[in-house]
């Protein structure tokens, strides 16, 4: 599979053509800073919730 994508990139799977190369560069892009901030949004999210929990355990002993 990486060798596909990289020879995509390349060019060689596609004969050449440099807008089908470019349109996956930029999604492929697109992507990476999309998931970095999903991650630092959830990172954020899990530093801020605070810790007590408003849900309280009965004991039945």
């Amino acid at each position: 599979m990486w060798s596909f994508l990289a020879a995509l990139l390349i060019g060689r799977a596609t004969g050449g053509w440099r807008y089908m190369r470019a349109a996956l560069l930029i999604t492929l892009i697109g992507c990476v800073i999309v998931g970095l901030i999903y991650a630092v949004v959830i990172f954020n999210a899990v530093g801020t919730t605070p810790e007590e929990h408003h849900v309280q355990h009965h004991s039945t002993h």
